[in-house]
């Protein structure tokens, strides 16, 4: 499997457990947490950046 393909497999299952986490504890209906969908969006960038230096390297 290419690290591409790995790479979007990993922050696909990220983002469904971060997003089951959030419903599950009823965070999405609270405005004082919404800062939290903010910060997925570097992790997300992290994420595939990593994966993309692994590949070139």
């Amino acid at each position: 499997m290419s690290d591409v393909v790995r790479a979007g497999i990993v922050l696909a299952v990220l983002v469904e457990v971060g997003t089951a986490i959030v419903i599950a504890a009823g965070w999405h209906t609270d405005p004082a947490v919404m800062g939290l969908f903010v910060r997925v969006v570097p992790l997300q960038a992290a994420i595939v950046g990593l994966f993309l230096r692994r590949r070139a390297a």
